[in-house]
């Protein structure tokens, strides 16, 4: 067979094959995520499961005036404490993940403490160091520290 023959069959190869991958991974509902790393790992898992909110955290969110709803974005940004957080040798795990929020004025030692257990997350604490008081924390000085929900 000449060269420029197998050359040919070789180039229509790589076309077909390169465009099967294209058409099956368009065809993909979730995007493709390569979470190797332990940080990356963790933080999708958080996500992807149903985070229950313990009565203290709920107490200290709503007392510092942030929404439950944002807790994904807070989530993607931060990053896991692993010195912190108890991991090996626990059942339960928890996981402390720190983040800064230049919107609402959080600097990067704030904290929020997840707990699984299997497959179930909770969220346990909620731990806020505030750069300069936040507009919501300013009005009501006596609610910054939220005193009530220990």
């Amino acid at each position: 067979m000449p060269f420029f023959n197998r050359l040919s069959f070789f180039i229509l190869g790589i076309i077909i094959g390169v465009s099967i991958i294209f058409i099956s991974l368009q065809q993909r509902k979730d995007k493709l995520t390569f979470n190797y790393l332990p940080n990356n790992r963790v933080k999708s898992y958080l996500i992807k499961n149903n985070i229950s909110f313990s009565p203290k955290s709920l107490c200290k969110m709503s007392c510092l005036g942030l929404d439950t709803i944002s807790l994904n974005e807070y989530i993607s940004r931060g990053s896991i404490d692993f010195k912190k957080s108890k991991i090996r040798g626990y059942t339960d795990k928890l996981y402390y993940l720190s983040f800064a929020s230049h919107n609402i004025n959080i600097r990067e030692d704030s904290y929020l403490v997840f707990g699984t257990l299997g497959d179930s997350v909770t969220l346990l604490d909620v731990w806020f160091n505030f750069g300069t008081p936040s507009s919501y924390t300013s009005a009501h000085p006596g609610n910054m520290f939220c005193d009530h929900c220990y």
